[in-house]
């Protein structure tokens, strides 16, 4: 085995974490944004029945923070994208590598008994 096919392999791992990682972050984001929706809606429902402007600047306030959260859960699931195309990337280095390294131990096999004298033969002329 290659000294790279390891080293690759612990790579993609790490890069497969951080795509765990950004998925658990992007959820939390979306619950989140989700909460400020609600949140939001409630303060509507509030100026409907009293019309009361201060109703309407929480309002606004809470759909800016929803927005926010949704922009970062945006950024979190494109890292998680990111990261998983490096996975597969990694994953198919190490393949590479771990493909060269066997080939490269065929040919070392093969030299050898290229080089070594006939085994006993004779050839017809």
């Amino acid at each position: 085995m290659r000294t790279g096919t390891p080293f690759t392999v612990c790579l993609a791992l790490l890069a497969l974490g951080g795509a765990g990682a950004s998925e658990w972050r992007a959820r939390e984001h979306l619950k989140q944004a989700e909460w400020q929706h609600l949140r939001a809606a409630a303060h509507a429902e509030t100026y409907v029945q009293t019309f009361d402007g201060t109703a309407v600047e929480s309002e606004l306030a809470a759909f800016g923070q929803r927005r926010h959260a949704l922009a970062l859960a945006e950024r979190w699931e494109q890292g998680r994208a990111v990261a998983l195309i490096a996975t597969g990337l990694l994953l198919v280095a190490a393949y590479v590598s771990w493909f060269l390294g066997r080939l490269e131990a065929c040919r070392l096999d093969v030299i050898p008994a290229m080089d070594a004298p006939p085994s006993g033969r004779t050839s017809r002329r």
